[in-house]
């Protein structure tokens, strides 16, 4: 069945794309970046039936040599984010042969974009299969015999590409009509017809990679049904109306069990920065930098972030975050790290322990149950904690890391079960306050927070969870120091379980634990004849909330 399909889309550095790996991808052939010495090698692809180049007569000769075709290009565009080539993707009428097929192509090309003054490289794929089609990458500057000259912004004209779109169906229909083929095809929607038949669905990139290496995907599955409706139905459109209706009530069905079950499992691991990210990040925080801007400007990331992942966005992170790149499905903190959506993996620029927050409130917000954690040793652990804290399964990927993951709950357990130190003496040290922490953790990773989607706040049932939590640390005795590090633990755990600052205030984390809670012994008085007691407050040394006697800073 001849079906029509004409899209098009600009191969531009903003999406990070470049010309010459995309040339040598639908050509299937070997191409050096001269600008980055990077070596695109496509040669051994399959279903490349052939490929061509037409340029206008005045081009250089140059301009037939693929590799020094695109590197030329590369070369002429100079800002981050060029547009470096504009593409077409055309469905070739099936019922041609392949000589038909080569010479429509030809000559649509010449008459509509080479004759305009374009330089185009055609691939023809897949002419053995039910959908042969080409690819027509475009130059999108003038060209003289002297090189490149400036972008030629007619070439944008929407009306212009509506037109090709038109004159494409006409070009094919003239080959089929003269080859004798009573099949026709049509620029027009379905809908536009008035034909009764069912479109596609878009084919984003990252599910058409897993298609490919045949991992099915939701939007797969729909378009084969689509596609088997589709032409049963004009195969004989009256005996199988019923079906079709069934199969498309079938096709819902399996929409929205999809969007009610997505993605079970992702990766998060450590990737380089996108510096066009950076650049959009940058000036955008400056639009809303001072002024009314702050409170418009944490408002605007808030929606971006929910209209992304379809889930609010923490108080703390938002405090944390410089902006919410809609094109790049990326986050920017103010400490210019990136988190950065790729479908089915999320990655992270620097491993930060802001960032992986950030990349469990994304993982959690894709509905991601088992996560797959890569990076150096150290990382995995933290993610791997911030992961089972969210209620997610964290799958370690290094023996060194999951080793010392075991290590570290051992240690835990150890602490927990060791009688409390009698002496009474405050630990003030940073490595007396980690295992603290590791005994805290120890006990809240048994038994988990819950997580709770959209903040649905729940002070009650956070409170409950807190004390419940603390009676288990304290049924031995409570030695100074431990509630500090319940409330930083606790609170960490509320957070990426998805609760609000109200929720944790409200809770009581962010109290001093030890006076609020069940089970609070208070300090034995001083002695007559003791050494000097210590200070209390507004006694000569303020008392700094989660940091004892120490003021802050040092």
């Amino acid at each position: 069945m001849a079906i029509y399909h004409f899209s098009g889309q600009i191969i531009g550095r903003s999406a990070g794309r470049s010309a010459t790996a995309a040339a040598a991808y639908r050509a299937a052939e070997k191409i050096v970046d001269w600008t980055t010495g990077e070596t695109w090698d496509f040669t051994r692809k399959v279903g490349v039936f052939g490929s061509a180049i037409l340029a206008p007569s005045h081009a250089p000769t140059w301009a037939v040599d693929r590799p020094e075709l695109w590197n030329r290009v590369e070369e002429s565009e100079t800002r981050r984010n060029s547009q470096l080539a504009r593409e077409f993707d055309i469905a070739i009428p099936v019922e041609l042969n392949e000589h038909d097929r080569i010479e429509l192509v030809r000559d649509f090309v010449q008459s509509q974009f080479v004759d305009r003054g374009m330089v185009a490289d055609v691939a023809f794929h897949d002419f053995e299969s039910h959908n042969p089609h080409c690819h027509v990458m475009l130059t999108t500057r003038d060209i003289t015999p002297e090189g490149f000259g400036a972008k030629n912004r007619k070439w944008n004209d929407r009306t212009l590409i509506d037109s090709w779109r038109k004159e494409w169906g006409s070009y094919a229909n003239r080959y089929l009509e003269r080859a004798g083929l009573g099949v026709r095809i049509d620029h027009r929607s379905y809908e536009s017809q008035g034909v009764d038949l069912i479109p596609s669905k878009h084919i984003g990139p990252a599910a058409a990679t897993m298609e490919r290496d045949g991992v099915e995907t939701r939007v797969g599955k729909i378009n084969r049904q689509i596609e088997y409706v589709n032409k049963q139905y004009m195969d004989n459109q009256v005996s199988l109306e019923a079906e079709r209706l069934s199969i498309v009530a079938e096709i819902e069905r399996i929409r929205q069990e999809a969007l009610a079950h997505p993605l079970a499992s992702g990766r998060i691991e450590m990737d380089e920065p996108l510096h066009d990210v950076s650049e959009r990040a940058d000036q955008e925080s400056v639009r809303f930098s001072s002024g009314v801007g702050v409170s418009i400007g944490d408002r605007y990331k808030a929606k971006l972030y929910r209209d992304l992942w379809h889930s609010e966005l923490d108080p703390d992170l938002l405090k944390k975050l410089k902006w919410v790149d809609l094109e790049s499905r990326a986050l920017t903190l103010k400490s210019g790290e990136q988190i950065v959506d790729k479908g089915v993996s999320v990655n992270l620029t620097k491993g930060s322990d802001d960032a992986i927050v950030a990349a469990v409130s994304i993982a959690k917000a894709k509905g991601w149950e088992s996560v797959s954690v890569n990076g150096s040793d150290e990382f995995q652990c933290r993610a791997a904690l911030a992961l089972e804290a969210a209620g997610m399964s964290a799958r370690i990927t290094s023996d060194v890391a999951k080793a010392r993951y075991q290590d570290h709950l051992m240690r835990g357990q150890a602490t927990l079960e060791a009688e409390p130190s009698s002496s009474g003496s405050v630990p003030e040290s940073p490595s007396a306050i980690d295992v603290l922490k590791d005994q805290v953790r120890y006990v809240l990773y048994r038994n988990p927070l819950k997580s709770i989607r959209y903040f649905e706040d729940d002070p009650k049932r956070l409170e409950n969870w807190t004390r419940a939590r603390w009676g288990e640390l304290i049924r031995n005795g409570e030695p100074e120091g431990l509630a500090v590090a319940f409330r930083v633990v606790a609170e960490e755990l509320a957070y990426v379980a998805g609760y609000s600052v109200r929720s944790v205030r409200e809770a009581g984390i962010d109290d001093a634990l030890s006076k609020s809670m069940p089970g609070y012994k208070r300090p034995k008085a001083s002695r007559p004849g003791n050494s000097k007691p210590r200070p209390h407050e507004g006694a000569g040394r303020k008392r700094h909330h989660d940091m004892g006697d120490k003021p802050p800073g040092t």
